[in-house]
Protein backbone atom coordinates (compact mmCIF):
# COMPACT_ATOMS: atom_id res chain seq x y z
CA UNK A 1 0.00 0.00 0.00
CA UNK A 2 2.67 2.40 1.11
CA UNK A 3 5.91 3.17 2.69
CA UNK A 4 6.07 4.67 6.45
CA UNK A 5 9.42 6.35 7.24
CA UNK A 6 10.46 8.69 10.22
CA UNK A 7 12.72 11.87 8.70
CA UNK A 8 16.05 12.78 10.85
CA UNK A 9 13.91 15.51 12.46
CA UNK A 10 11.37 12.78 13.76
CA UNK A 11 8.02 13.50 11.54
CA UNK A 12 6.28 10.78 9.43
CA UNK A 13 6.34 10.40 5.98
CA UNK A 14 4.24 7.84 4.40
CA UNK A 15 4.12 7.88 0.76
CA UNK A 16 1.87 5.85 -1.47
CA UNK A 17 2.64 3.06 -3.47
CA UNK A 18 2.23 3.38 -7.46
CA UNK A 19 0.28 0.50 -7.28
CA UNK A 20 -2.60 1.66 -5.04
CA UNK A 21 -3.72 4.40 -7.06
CA UNK A 22 -4.33 1.53 -9.62
CA UNK A 23 -6.44 -0.04 -6.88
CA UNK A 24 -8.22 2.10 -5.40
CA UNK A 25 -8.47 5.24 -7.60
CA UNK A 26 -6.97 8.62 -6.68
CA UNK A 27 -8.44 11.01 -4.03
CA UNK A 28 -9.67 7.82 -2.39
CA UNK A 29 -9.34 6.99 1.31
CA UNK A 30 -8.63 3.21 1.22
CA UNK A 31 -6.21 3.48 4.67
CA UNK A 32 -7.94 6.62 6.41
CA UNK A 33 -10.73 9.25 6.30
CA UNK A 34 -7.12 11.57 6.87
CA UNK A 35 -4.97 10.23 4.28
CA UNK A 36 -6.48 11.48 0.75
CA UNK A 37 -4.51 8.67 -1.93
CA UNK A 38 -2.30 11.59 -4.25
CA UNK A 39 0.44 8.64 -4.75
CA UNK A 40 2.78 12.05 -5.99
CA UNK A 41 2.36 13.69 -2.79
CA UNK A 42 3.57 12.20 0.46
CA UNK A 43 0.66 11.93 3.18
CA UNK A 44 0.48 14.52 5.50
CA UNK A 45 2.86 14.10 8.45
CA UNK A 46 0.43 15.29 11.17
CA UNK A 47 -2.13 12.62 9.90
CA UNK A 48 0.42 10.03 9.19
CA UNK A 49 1.40 10.01 13.29
CA UNK A 50 -2.00 10.55 14.15
CA UNK A 51 -2.91 7.34 12.24
CA UNK A 52 -0.39 5.19 12.70
CA UNK A 53 0.95 6.16 16.02
CA UNK A 54 -2.86 5.13 17.71
CA UNK A 55 -2.14 1.83 16.16
CA UNK A 56 -0.32 1.25 19.41
CA UNK A 57 -1.54 0.72 22.94
CA UNK A 58 -1.28 3.39 25.45
CA UNK A 59 0.17 4.12 29.37
CA UNK A 60 1.81 1.15 31.11
CA UNK A 61 1.17 -1.63 28.08
CA UNK A 62 3.21 1.20 25.70
CA UNK A 63 5.85 1.28 28.03
CA UNK A 64 6.33 -2.38 29.06
CA UNK A 65 6.14 -3.35 25.06
CA UNK A 66 8.94 -0.75 24.45
CA UNK A 67 11.10 -2.63 27.34
CA UNK A 68 10.31 -5.70 26.10
CA UNK A 69 10.82 -5.14 22.32
CA UNK A 70 13.91 -2.78 23.30
CA UNK A 71 13.24 0.11 21.35
CA UNK A 72 13.89 4.09 22.72
CA UNK A 73 10.92 5.02 24.58
CA UNK A 74 8.55 7.35 22.21
CA UNK A 75 10.15 5.47 19.17
CA UNK A 76 6.62 4.78 17.53
CA UNK A 77 8.21 3.29 13.92
CA UNK A 78 10.59 1.06 15.73
CA UNK A 79 7.70 -0.48 18.34
CA UNK A 80 5.55 -0.69 15.08
CA UNK A 81 8.33 -2.38 13.09
CA UNK A 82 8.27 -5.18 15.62
CA UNK A 83 4.44 -5.85 16.84
CA UNK A 84 3.19 -4.78 14.07
CA UNK A 85 1.94 -7.20 11.77
CA UNK A 86 -1.87 -7.32 12.88
CA UNK A 87 -2.95 -4.20 13.81
CA UNK A 88 -6.51 -2.99 14.58
CA UNK A 89 -8.24 -2.98 10.76
CA UNK A 90 -6.43 -4.31 7.81
CA UNK A 91 -3.08 -2.95 8.80
CA UNK A 92 0.17 -4.87 8.86
CA UNK A 93 3.15 -2.20 9.83
CA UNK A 94 6.69 -4.46 8.87
CA UNK A 95 10.05 -4.43 7.44
CA UNK A 96 10.10 -4.17 3.77
CA UNK A 97 12.40 -7.39 3.53
CA UNK A 98 10.35 -9.21 6.31
CA UNK A 99 6.98 -9.75 4.43
CA UNK A 100 5.28 -12.80 4.75
CA UNK A 101 4.25 -14.77 1.77
CA UNK A 102 0.64 -13.49 0.41
CA UNK A 103 -0.40 -16.68 0.46
CA UNK A 104 0.67 -17.73 3.63
CA UNK A 105 -1.49 -20.63 5.26
CA UNK A 106 -3.49 -19.91 8.31
CA UNK A 107 -1.47 -21.33 11.42
CA UNK A 108 -2.69 -21.32 15.19
CA UNK A 109 -1.00 -23.15 18.55
CA UNK A 110 -3.68 -24.73 20.59
CA UNK A 111 -3.10 -23.55 24.05
CA UNK A 112 -2.35 -26.46 26.49
CA UNK A 113 -4.13 -26.84 29.50
CA UNK A 114 -3.74 -24.30 32.45
CA UNK A 115 -1.24 -22.00 30.16
CA UNK A 116 -4.25 -19.63 29.09
CA UNK A 117 -4.40 -18.66 33.11
CA UNK A 118 -0.69 -18.31 33.16
CA UNK A 119 -1.22 -16.06 29.97
CA UNK A 120 -3.96 -13.88 31.71
CA UNK A 121 -1.70 -13.31 34.83
CA UNK A 122 1.05 -12.21 33.12
CA UNK A 123 -1.16 -9.91 31.09
CA UNK A 124 0.66 -6.68 33.13
CA UNK A 125 4.22 -7.46 32.45
CA UNK A 126 3.70 -9.45 29.31
CA UNK A 127 0.64 -8.08 26.73
CA UNK A 128 -0.49 -9.41 23.84
CA UNK A 129 1.38 -13.15 25.39
CA UNK A 130 4.94 -11.62 23.32
CA UNK A 131 7.14 -12.43 25.77
CA UNK A 132 5.63 -16.36 25.69
CA UNK A 133 4.83 -16.47 21.96
CA UNK A 134 6.53 -13.74 19.84
CA UNK A 135 3.51 -12.97 18.47
CA UNK A 136 3.59 -9.14 16.14
CA UNK A 137 0.30 -7.63 17.54
CA UNK A 138 -0.77 -4.65 18.43
CA UNK A 139 -4.53 -3.24 19.63
CA UNK A 140 -4.76 0.21 21.57
CA UNK A 141 -6.60 1.21 24.75
CA UNK A 142 -4.42 1.29 28.27
CA UNK A 143 -6.01 -1.84 29.33
CA UNK A 144 -4.11 -5.15 28.91
CA UNK A 145 -5.22 -7.40 26.32
CA UNK A 146 -4.66 -10.91 24.86
CA UNK A 147 -5.60 -11.56 20.75
CA UNK A 148 -6.69 -14.87 20.07
CA UNK A 149 -8.61 -17.15 17.90
CA UNK A 150 -10.14 -20.13 18.41
CA UNK A 151 -9.47 -24.01 16.65
CA UNK A 152 -12.26 -25.95 14.39
CA UNK A 153 -12.68 -27.70 17.93
CA UNK A 154 -13.55 -24.19 19.49
CA UNK A 155 -10.30 -24.56 21.85
CA UNK A 156 -8.47 -21.23 22.48
CA UNK A 157 -5.68 -21.17 20.19
CA UNK A 158 -2.56 -18.31 20.01
CA UNK A 159 -2.27 -17.31 16.03
CA UNK A 160 0.55 -17.83 14.28
CA UNK A 161 2.63 -15.77 11.33
CA UNK A 162 0.19 -13.54 9.18
CA UNK A 163 -2.77 -15.39 10.88
CA UNK A 164 -5.06 -12.89 12.30
CA UNK A 165 -6.26 -13.21 15.94
CA UNK A 166 -10.18 -13.26 15.62
CA UNK A 167 -11.23 -12.77 19.47
CA UNK A 168 -10.15 -10.06 22.32
CA UNK A 169 -9.47 -10.85 25.99
CA UNK A 170 -10.01 -8.57 28.86
CA UNK A 171 -9.10 -10.26 32.36
CA UNK A 172 -10.59 -7.90 35.49
CA UNK A 173 -6.92 -8.35 37.19
CA UNK A 174 -8.35 -5.80 40.21
CA UNK A 175 -11.16 -8.26 40.70
CA UNK A 176 -13.56 -4.81 40.39
CA UNK A 177 -16.43 -6.71 38.31
CA UNK A 178 -15.47 -4.52 35.22
CA UNK A 179 -15.55 -7.96 32.84
CA UNK A 180 -19.04 -8.96 34.02
CA UNK A 181 -20.08 -5.04 33.59
CA UNK A 182 -18.98 -4.86 30.16
CA UNK A 183 -20.39 -7.79 29.14
CA UNK A 184 -23.52 -6.79 30.81
CA UNK A 185 -23.60 -3.80 29.07
CA UNK A 186 -22.85 -5.23 25.49
CA UNK A 187 -25.37 -8.09 25.39
CA UNK A 188 -28.01 -5.02 26.03
CA UNK A 189 -26.50 -3.53 22.76
CA UNK A 190 -26.38 -6.64 21.10
CA UNK A 191 -29.83 -7.03 21.64
CA UNK A 192 -30.62 -4.06 20.46
CA UNK A 193 -28.92 -3.81 17.01
CA UNK A 194 -26.15 -1.75 18.20
CA UNK A 195 -23.46 -4.16 17.93
CA UNK A 196 -22.55 -7.46 16.36
CA UNK A 197 -20.25 -8.63 19.67
CA UNK A 198 -21.29 -11.21 21.37
CA UNK A 199 -19.14 -11.02 24.95
CA UNK A 200 -18.73 -14.46 26.49
CA UNK A 201 -17.51 -14.68 30.09
CA UNK A 202 -14.72 -17.59 32.12
CA UNK A 203 -13.01 -17.43 34.93
CA UNK A 204 -9.90 -18.88 35.20
CA UNK A 205 -8.89 -21.02 38.55
CA UNK A 206 -7.15 -18.04 39.73
CA UNK A 207 -10.62 -16.87 40.16
CA UNK A 208 -10.06 -13.70 37.66
CA UNK A 209 -12.70 -13.40 35.43
CA UNK A 210 -12.34 -12.66 31.59
CA UNK A 211 -14.36 -10.85 29.35
CA UNK A 212 -13.73 -12.16 25.51
CA UNK A 213 -15.30 -10.73 22.29
CA UNK A 214 -15.34 -11.24 18.78
CA UNK A 215 -13.63 -9.14 16.77
CA UNK A 216 -16.05 -6.97 14.68
CA UNK A 217 -12.88 -6.16 12.25
CA UNK A 218 -12.83 -9.87 11.33
CA UNK A 219 -15.22 -11.70 9.34
CA UNK A 220 -15.11 -16.16 9.37
CA UNK A 221 -14.44 -16.83 5.74
CA UNK A 222 -14.57 -20.67 5.38
CA UNK A 223 -13.74 -20.70 9.19
CA UNK A 224 -10.86 -18.89 9.30
CA UNK A 225 -10.79 -15.46 10.30
CA UNK A 226 -10.64 -12.83 7.75
CA UNK A 227 -9.19 -8.67 8.48
CA UNK A 228 -11.54 -6.17 7.48
CA UNK A 229 -10.51 -2.53 7.60
CA UNK A 230 -11.61 0.15 10.05
CA UNK A 231 -9.98 3.58 12.11
CA UNK A 232 -11.35 5.09 14.81
CA UNK A 233 -12.90 8.76 14.58
CA UNK A 234 -9.75 10.37 16.46
CA UNK A 235 -7.62 8.98 13.37
CA UNK A 236 -10.45 10.11 11.26
CA UNK A 237 -10.17 13.61 12.72
CA UNK A 238 -5.73 13.72 13.19
CA UNK A 239 -6.12 14.34 16.40
CA UNK A 240 -2.77 14.83 18.66
CA UNK A 241 -1.16 12.48 20.33
CA UNK A 242 0.48 14.35 22.95
CA UNK A 243 -1.19 14.86 26.45
CA UNK A 244 -4.48 12.34 26.85
CA UNK A 245 -6.56 13.54 24.28
CA UNK A 246 -9.32 11.14 24.35
CA UNK A 247 -11.73 13.41 26.40
CA UNK A 248 -13.09 16.43 25.33
CA UNK A 249 -12.07 18.25 28.71
CA UNK A 250 -8.20 17.68 28.14
CA UNK A 251 -8.10 18.67 24.42
CA UNK A 252 -10.08 15.78 22.65
CA UNK A 253 -12.69 15.90 19.77
CA UNK A 254 -16.36 16.54 20.91
CA UNK A 255 -19.50 15.00 19.41
CA UNK A 256 -20.01 17.44 16.89
CA UNK A 257 -17.04 16.41 15.21
CA UNK A 258 -17.14 13.05 15.15
CA UNK A 259 -20.64 13.69 14.03
CA UNK A 260 -19.09 15.60 11.37
CA UNK A 261 -17.22 12.32 9.97
CA UNK A 262 -20.12 10.33 9.94
CA UNK A 263 -22.45 12.79 8.28
CA UNK A 264 -19.75 13.84 5.53
CA UNK A 265 -18.58 10.12 4.95
CA UNK A 266 -20.55 7.40 6.40
CA UNK A 267 -23.83 6.08 5.06
CA UNK A 268 -26.95 8.40 5.44
CA UNK A 269 -28.65 5.96 8.52
CA UNK A 270 -25.57 6.36 10.22
CA UNK A 271 -25.77 9.87 11.29
CA UNK A 272 -28.95 8.47 13.41
CA UNK A 273 -27.11 5.50 14.76
CA UNK A 274 -24.22 8.20 16.21
CA UNK A 275 -27.32 9.19 18.15
CA UNK A 276 -29.31 5.81 19.28
CA UNK A 277 -25.05 4.80 20.34
CA UNK A 278 -25.03 8.12 22.73
CA UNK A 279 -28.61 8.17 24.03
CA UNK A 280 -27.59 3.80 25.10
CA UNK A 281 -23.88 5.75 26.70
CA UNK A 282 -25.58 7.97 28.39
CA UNK A 283 -28.14 5.52 29.93
CA UNK A 284 -25.89 2.91 30.65
CA UNK A 285 -23.51 5.85 32.55
CA UNK A 286 -20.49 5.37 30.25
CA UNK A 287 -18.23 8.08 30.58
CA UNK A 288 -15.85 6.80 28.77
CA UNK A 289 -17.10 7.13 25.27
CA UNK A 290 -14.36 9.02 23.72
CA UNK A 291 -14.04 9.30 19.90
CA UNK A 292 -11.28 6.49 20.19
CA UNK A 293 -13.97 4.15 21.14
CA UNK A 294 -16.25 4.92 17.93
CA UNK A 295 -14.51 3.75 14.88
CA UNK A 296 -15.84 3.99 11.06
CA UNK A 297 -15.29 0.75 9.01
CA UNK A 298 -13.69 0.98 5.72
CA UNK A 299 -15.05 -1.81 3.57
CA UNK A 300 -12.65 -2.85 0.34
CA UNK A 301 -16.11 -1.51 -1.91
CA UNK A 302 -18.30 0.87 -0.91
CA UNK A 303 -18.94 3.87 1.48
CA UNK A 304 -17.64 3.67 4.99
CA UNK A 305 -19.90 2.86 7.77
CA UNK A 306 -20.34 3.59 11.81
CA UNK A 307 -18.20 0.37 13.11
CA UNK A 308 -20.98 -1.18 16.17
CA UNK A 309 -20.46 -0.41 19.69
CA UNK A 310 -18.00 -1.24 21.51
CA UNK A 311 -16.06 -0.99 24.72
CA UNK A 312 -19.10 -0.19 26.80
CA UNK A 313 -19.68 -0.07 30.79
CA UNK A 314 -21.16 1.89 33.61
CA UNK A 315 -17.79 4.00 34.45
CA UNK A 316 -20.00 5.92 36.71
CA UNK A 317 -19.91 3.44 39.11
CA UNK A 318 -16.49 3.02 39.38
CA UNK A 319 -14.31 5.39 41.51
CA UNK A 320 -11.36 5.90 38.52
CA UNK A 321 -13.28 7.22 35.78
CA UNK A 322 -15.75 9.73 37.86
CA UNK A 323 -19.07 11.74 36.07
CA UNK A 324 -17.31 13.34 33.29
CA UNK A 325 -18.42 12.48 29.98
CA UNK A 326 -15.32 11.69 27.43
CA UNK A 327 -17.44 13.88 25.24
CA UNK A 328 -20.14 16.56 26.42
CA UNK A 329 -23.44 16.43 25.44
CA UNK A 330 -25.06 20.10 24.81
CA UNK A 331 -22.19 21.38 26.64
CA UNK A 332 -23.22 19.46 29.74
CA UNK A 333 -19.65 17.63 31.32
CA UNK A 334 -21.59 15.73 33.87
CA UNK A 335 -22.90 12.53 32.49
CA UNK A 336 -25.59 12.01 35.46
CA UNK A 337 -27.01 15.58 34.57
CA UNK A 338 -27.75 14.90 30.79
CA UNK A 339 -31.19 14.88 30.00
CA UNK A 340 -33.11 13.74 26.90
CA UNK A 341 -33.35 17.56 26.10
CA UNK A 342 -29.68 17.56 26.03
CA UNK A 343 -29.71 14.38 23.42
CA UNK A 344 -32.01 16.48 21.06
CA UNK A 345 -30.44 19.31 21.37
CA UNK A 346 -26.89 18.13 20.83
CA UNK A 347 -28.31 15.87 17.58
CA UNK A 348 -29.64 19.26 16.40
CA UNK A 349 -26.22 20.59 16.02
CA UNK A 350 -25.56 17.78 14.02
CA UNK A 351 -28.24 18.32 11.54
CA UNK A 352 -30.63 16.13 12.99
CA UNK A 353 -34.36 17.86 12.91
CA UNK A 354 -35.12 18.76 16.02
CA UNK A 355 -38.21 16.22 15.83
CA UNK A 356 -36.46 13.18 14.12
CA UNK A 357 -33.62 13.60 17.13
CA UNK A 358 -36.70 13.37 19.58
CA UNK A 359 -38.21 10.26 17.93
CA UNK A 360 -34.92 8.81 18.15
CA UNK A 361 -33.98 9.23 21.56
CA UNK A 362 -37.68 8.09 23.07
CA UNK A 363 -37.67 5.08 20.81
CA UNK A 364 -33.80 4.21 22.12
CA UNK A 365 -34.78 4.61 25.88
CA UNK A 366 -38.07 2.80 24.74
CA UNK A 367 -36.76 -0.08 23.23
CA UNK A 368 -34.01 -0.39 26.20
CA UNK A 369 -36.42 -0.40 28.60
CA UNK A 370 -38.12 -3.31 27.03
CA UNK A 371 -35.24 -5.53 27.16
CA UNK A 372 -33.75 -4.52 30.38
CA UNK A 373 -33.37 -7.83 32.50
CA UNK A 374 -31.75 -8.02 36.10
CA UNK A 375 -28.56 -9.78 35.75
CA UNK A 376 -28.30 -13.30 37.71
CA UNK A 377 -25.30 -14.61 39.18
CA UNK A 378 -23.57 -11.64 38.87
CA UNK A 379 -20.84 -8.97 40.47
CA UNK A 380 -22.17 -6.47 42.86
CA UNK A 381 -21.00 -4.26 39.95
CA UNK A 382 -23.47 -5.24 37.46
CA UNK A 383 -26.47 -5.41 39.12
CA UNK A 384 -25.82 -1.96 40.53
CA UNK A 385 -25.54 -0.70 36.60
CA UNK A 386 -28.56 -2.55 36.67
CA UNK A 387 -30.47 -0.60 38.96
CA UNK A 388 -29.09 2.63 37.22
CA UNK A 389 -30.02 2.22 34.13
CA UNK A 390 -33.82 2.11 35.35
CA UNK A 391 -33.23 5.22 36.97
CA UNK A 392 -31.66 7.18 34.08
CA UNK A 393 -34.09 5.67 31.34
CA UNK A 394 -36.35 7.29 33.32
CA UNK A 395 -34.74 10.84 33.89
CA UNK A 396 -33.39 11.47 29.83
CA UNK A 397 -37.01 11.33 28.98
CA UNK A 398 -36.92 14.15 26.39
CA UNK A 399 -39.46 16.99 27.80
CA UNK A 400 -40.68 16.88 24.25
CA UNK A 401 -42.48 13.86 23.98
CA UNK A 402 -44.46 11.44 26.28
CA UNK A 403 -43.18 9.94 29.20
CA UNK A 404 -41.56 6.77 28.10
CA UNK A 405 -42.35 4.89 31.39
CA UNK A 406 -45.68 6.16 31.32
CA UNK A 407 -46.66 4.13 27.78
CA UNK A 408 -44.72 0.89 28.81
CA UNK A 409 -45.03 0.16 32.70
CA UNK A 410 -48.18 -0.41 34.10
CA UNK A 411 -49.75 1.22 36.83
CA UNK A 412 -49.32 1.04 40.91
CA UNK A 413 -45.57 -0.57 40.90
CA UNK A 414 -44.50 -1.00 44.38
CA UNK A 415 -41.69 0.88 45.85
CA UNK A 416 -38.13 1.01 45.16
CA UNK A 417 -35.75 -2.29 45.09
CA UNK A 418 -33.81 -1.78 48.59
CA UNK A 419 -30.84 -2.77 46.28
CA UNK A 420 -30.73 0.08 44.33
CA UNK A 421 -28.56 2.74 45.39
CA UNK A 422 -30.42 5.38 45.46
CA UNK A 423 -34.32 5.80 46.03
CA UNK A 424 -35.86 6.28 42.17
CA UNK A 425 -39.20 7.75 42.53
CA UNK A 426 -41.26 9.26 38.96
CA UNK A 427 -44.89 9.96 38.40
CA UNK A 428 -47.33 7.24 36.28
CA UNK A 429 -49.88 7.69 33.98
CA UNK A 430 -52.82 10.11 35.72
CA UNK A 431 -49.59 11.90 37.45
CA UNK A 432 -50.01 9.92 40.72
CA UNK A 433 -46.45 9.91 42.12
CA UNK A 434 -44.70 6.43 42.96
CA UNK A 435 -41.84 4.53 43.52
CA UNK A 436 -41.28 1.56 41.35
CA UNK A 437 -38.79 -1.68 41.87
CA UNK A 438 -37.76 -4.09 39.56
CA UNK A 439 -38.95 -7.86 39.97
CA UNK A 440 -37.32 -10.19 41.24
CA UNK A 441 -33.96 -12.06 39.31
CA UNK A 442 -36.29 -14.16 37.49
CA UNK A 443 -38.61 -11.60 36.22
CA UNK A 444 -38.02 -8.96 33.41
CA UNK A 445 -37.53 -4.97 34.94
CA UNK A 446 -41.02 -3.33 35.09
CA UNK A 447 -41.66 -3.38 31.32
CA UNK A 448 -43.45 -6.52 30.54
CA UNK A 449 -47.14 -6.35 31.81
CA UNK A 450 -47.32 -10.23 31.60
CA UNK A 451 -44.34 -10.44 34.22
CA UNK A 452 -46.53 -8.29 36.86
CA UNK A 453 -49.31 -9.33 39.39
Amino acid sequence: MGELSCTPRGRFEFIWHPDAARRWGTGSYPLSLSLPLYPDIPANPAAAESFFARLLPEGHILTQLELEVGVARGDTLGLLSKIGAECAGAISVINLDEAPPADEPAQMQKLIPGELDEMVRQVPVDPFGFRRHRGRRSLAGFQGKLLLCKDEQGSWAVPLGNTPSAYILKPDLLREGSASDEAYCLSLANRLGLTSIQPELFTTQDGIQVLAVNRYDRYINNGLACRLHQEDTAQALVTAIIGDTRYEGTGGRSLREVAAVVRDHCLPDDLPKLLRYTTFNVAIGNADAHSRNLSVIMPPEGSPRLAPLYDVGCTVLRPVFGNTAAMFVNGQRDITQITGSDLVAEASSWGIPRTEASDIVANALAELGEILVRPKKSSRQTHATYNLIVRRCRALKPNSVPDIFTMIMPRGIPEAHPSASARCVGTLTRGVPCSYRALPDSAYCGIHKKNYR
